[in-house]
């Protein structure tokens, strides 16, 4: 999987929410988000896992590391639950949905898991491959994405049917009950390659009874512009708000990011966001969050009230992958993966034709760690990158570039990226909140992996 890093790891008028004030904005960026004195995650003894679902629809389950949590952003009350459904991977992705239940992914290396949590049975639903972005509906249905199609599971007989992508269209994710047969989703369109997961997102509605698809937003990309849509949530009102991100394939500047709204049969802008965040819910109370912030850049999770207040939820994550975990696909299952782990920099002949230097003799047969700044669209780009970090870090850190050809996880089709090894003594979380200290301008395109 190229994991949606910061966006996907890799994807509202009558009753609107209406938060206007930058100021506001700015001390949800400037102080919530990333405060001045790091409050750390420190992590919650959870309780065992009780009910299947939240008890009102103004509550948040987010994922803290192996815990769910069950938050009020109304008053900032959160209790920790032992995971329903026993061990298991790197946990993403969750749903709640008052009287229903609680969903989310049990990501492993390999084939995912989707673990639905009712009020009296935890089924567990295994993938062939990643699955994303769980989601209720109206009735009791759930939907997920593994990447090439929708799935869709029925309480009435615990059966799962698949919804493919539209034609011509490369992936579909986050899906959404706009209605009991009606799915909103984010579906990447064929567009110029850029240094991104993707280039050109669009919202597309599918029918259930008809079995079609309607694209419902125009937003247009070319080689030089890249738009992309991430985690729609549905509003009180029934419309849906989603963060849009824009930027430019030549600039390494940091995109823009703003808060949208289609309902009405048009989307519609609400207003610029300060700085990377990401929908958490929206309820009558307000939106919630997912802001960078916390040690090594963990997720925090941020209320802003409909009357302008804001609240430091603490730490989870909601449609958003961890930051300092790696991804269980991206570890070796036996020895290394080819690397490039050399004190030099690689000759660009060698890249090209796949070829990668071999881990050096003695080392620990656990997957090295490494911190990855990517993608990028040619060889050329991620060596500038990897000798300008080699350069800053100095001599006792190996930097080095990988291309999807050594690295079909980690890097995406027709890219590269520049690695910075990890030293084994120290802490990775640690390690990569410095790296972003020394190197802001890859805050939001760096990210650990097992290599």
């Amino acid at each position: 999987m190229n994991r949606n890093r910061s966006t996907r790891g890799r994807r509202m008028l009558a009753g609107l929410v209406c938060i206007t004030s930058s100021l506001l904005g700015v001390t949800i960026a400037m102080g919530l988000a990333r405060p001045a004195t790091d409050p750390g995650c420190p992590r919650e003894s959870p309780s065992m896992w009780a009910a299947g679902s939240a008890s009102s629809r103004e509550i948040v389950a987010a994922l803290d590391g192996d815990s769910v949590v069950l938050v009020d952003p109304r008053v900032g009350r959160r209790k920790a639950f032992t995971a329903p459904g026993g061990p298991g991977g790197l946990l993403r992705h969750i749903s709640t949905a008052a009287g229903f239940g609680t969903v989310y992914v049990d990501d492993r290396r390999g084939p995912d898991t989707v673990v639905i949590a009712t009020s009296d049975h935890v089924f567990k639903i295994r993938e062939k491959g990643e699955a994303t972005h769980p989601t209720w509906s109206p009735s009791g249905q759930v939907a997920w994405s593994v990447g090439t199609s929708l799935r869709v599971w029925s309480p009435a007989d615990r059966s799962v049917g698949t919804i493919p992508i539209p034609d011509a269209a490369s992936s579909v994710f986050s899906p959404v009950f706009t209605a009991t047969d009606e799915i909103t989703a984010v579906v990447q369109e064929p567009g110029p390659g850029t240094n991104e997961d993707d280039s050109l997102d669009n919202l597309w509605r599918y029918d259930i009874d008809a079995r079609a698809w309607t694209r419902v937003t125009s937003f247009e990309a070319d080689a030089e512009h890249w738009s992309v849509i991430r985690t729609p949530v549905l509003a009180p009102d029934g419309a849906l708000r989603f963060v849009l991100i824009q930027g430019l394939s030549s600039m390494t500047d940091s995109p823009s990011f703003e808060l949208w709204s289609y309902g009405e049969g048009a989307p519609l802008k609400i207003r610029d966001l300060p700085s990377e965040m990401y929908l958490a819910a929206a309820t009558d109370g307000g939106l919630t969050w997912n802001t960078p912030g916390g040690t090594a850049g963990e997720w925090r999770l941020v209320f802003e009230a409909a009357d302008g207040t804001v609240r430091d939820l603490g730490c989870g994550t909601v449609a958003v992958d961890p930051v300092a975990e790696p991804d269980p696909d991206l570890t070796a299952e036996q020895g290394h993966p080819d690397v490039v782990a050399g004190q030099g920099l690689p000759d660009v002949s060698m890249i090209r034709r796949g070829l990668q230097e071999p881990v050096p003799q003695g080392s620990s047969s656990a997957a090295p760690l490494a911190i990855l700044v990517g993608d990028f669209d040619s060889s050329e780009e991620a060596l500038a990158v990897a000798q300008a970090i080699s350069e800053r870090l100095g001599v006792g850190v190996p930097v080095s570039v990988i291309d999807h050809s050594g690295h079909p996880i980690a890097v995406r089709p027709g890219a590269w990226a520049a690695v910075a090894l990890i030293p084994t003594e120290t802490d990775p979380e640690a390690e990569l909140a410095r790296f972003r200290t020394l190197f802001p301008e890859y805050s939001r395109s760096s990210w650990i992996v097992a290599l």
